[in-house]
C-alpha cells in the first residue's frame, strides 16, 4: 500500500509541474486561452488519476484480462 501511495503522489507531483509550464507559457500568449487550457487540464488529470488509482486500487478483472 505504501508503494502505490507513493507513486500516485509522484504522478500527481508530475502533472502539477507540467501543467504549470504550460499554463506560464499559455498565459503569455493569451489570457483566455490559460482559462481554456485549465479547464482542458483539470480534466485530463482527474481522468488519469481517476484510472491510475482505480486499476490500483480496484484492479478489474475485464482490465486484467487485456
Amino acid at each position: 500500500m505504501r508503494d502505490i501511495r507513493f507513486q500516485t503522489r509522484d504522478f500527481k507531483v508530475k502533472v502539477k509541474v507540467k501543467v504549470k509550464v504550460k499554463v506560464k507559457v499559455k498565459v503569455k500568449v493569451k489570457v483566455k486561452v490559460k482559462v481554456k487550457v485549465k479547464v482542458k487540464v483539470k480534466v485530463k488529470v482527474k481522468v488519469k488519476v481517476d484510472d491510475y488509482y482505480k486499476e490500483k486500487s480496484n484492479p478489474d478483472p475485464e482490465t486484467h484480462h487485456s
